[in-house]
């Protein structure tokens, strides 16, 4: 039996999950609560399906995201959002993963299930660079996004969930975004944007995506051109560094590369 490891600290939520799941003959559900539970869960468990919830304190959930991605790219994800306002003005459509709570436990297995059939059909890693992307366009983040891929590195810049400027070797705008979008094999960190932003890119991160790999966002349509962003000051990110020794070879390698495991930096 699989494990469904699902990383959310409220009780309800886990309460809802476990009940979807309570006489499933193929999925056994470990509930637990913080980022570092959620890597010993990792370890200890065959993990067949992480659900994430973004709601998390201090971003843990997006730590799980871009460790996930970074070092488990074959473990399926999917992640829940607290409830959208009926008047929520959606940057992009929903990324096929993702859940909007409160979760009702008859419809939760069905919706597992097909979208584990859907990743066996496209043949492809479940927490893509544009999966990402449209999860942080959806819950609205303001962050910078470095992307990392064999020799190659790159910057998206996110105000409110849209893409304002991106960067990669002499490319900027939508030629960098372009570039790192067809990239394979990614790793992720997640910093705060500087203070002073550029805009580069008027185009919506919806039409981005749709243009890019239409296959994986149907429907998506292009919204309104995006207003100059103010200057962001934004809420300083904490250091995580505990969590997954059995991982410490493959941090090393990355590090010494320069590049980072899903962890915020340290002294920000």
């Amino acid at each position: 039996m699989k494990t469904l490891l699902l990383i959310d600290e409220d009780r309800n939520a886990q309460a809802q999950v476990q009940e979807a799941f309570a006489s499933d003959s193929e999925f056994s559900v470990v509930p637990v609560a913080t980022y570092e539970e959620a890597l010993w869960g990792l370890e200890e468990y065959p993990v067949g399906l992480v659900l994430v919830s973004l709601g998390l304190r201090e971003r843990q959930g997006f730590q799980v995201l871009m460790y996930l991605a970074n070092c488990y790219p074959e473990v399926p994800v999917m992640v829940m959002s607290e409830p959208w306002e009926p008047h929520d003005e959606l940057p992009v459509l929903p990324w096929v993963g993702h859940l909007r709570k409160p979760l009702r436990a008859q419809a939760l297995a069905a919706r597992v299930r097909d979208y584990l059939q859907s990743l066996q059909r496209r043949d492809r890693r479940s927490l893509s660079l544009q999966d990402f992307l449209q999860i942080l366009g959806l819950e609205r983040e303001t962050c910078l996004l470095s992307v990392g891929a064999e020799r190659h590195s790159g910057e998206f810049h996110l105000f409110q969930g849209e893409v304002v400027h991106a960067t990669c070797g002499a490319a900027e705008g939508e030629a960098a975004v372009r570039e790192m979008l067809e990239w394979e094999h990614v790793w992720l960190r997640m910093r705060q944007l500087p203070a002073e932003l550029r805009l580069t890119l008027p185009t919506r991160l919806s039409k981005l995506l749709v243009e890019v790999e239409p296959a994986l966002n149907e429907g998506m349509a292009p919204s309104a051109p995006l207003p100059e962003p103010k200057a962001y000051a934004g809420a300083r990110y904490r250091t995580r560094r505990e969590g997954a020794v059995s991982r410490a070879a493959t941090w090393v390698e990355r590090w010494l590369s320069g590049w980072r495991v899903g962890l915020p930096d340290s002294g920000q």
